[in-house]
């Protein structure tokens, strides 16, 4: 139904990917903050965290274009929150593969 939310997962105990994370500087309003790749490899996943419990809530979460020459959102990725009430942080996460 409309209320059912999926997750899928791939679980290995051999390969571990590295990922990156960058988090924001304390702030309120709307945030965003990038997680990228280094230069060789490609973005395969990514997420982001809101921190304290303030009135905050994570608005988007998705693969982006950042450092490379395409504009193919393959390279980081960014999170972006907004913060209603005190001051949090923002942090996006970026899984990276060569």
């Amino acid at each position: 139904g409309i209320d059912d939310i999926v997750a899928m997962v791939i679980c290995s105990t051999t390969v571990r990917p590295p990922y990156v994370a960058s988090t924001t500087p304390t702030g309120s309003g709307a945030l965003a903050r990038s997680a990228a790749c280094e230069k060789d490899e490609a973005v395969s996943g990514g997420g982001g965290a809101v921190s304290g419990v303030s009135a905050a809530y994570l608005n988007s979460s998705q693969p982006a274009d950042l450092a490379d020459a395409d504009t193919t959102p393959s390279d980081g990725w960014t999170a972006r929150a907004y913060v209603d009430v005190g001051a949090e942080t923002v942090t996006a996460y970026a899984v990276c593969v060569s």
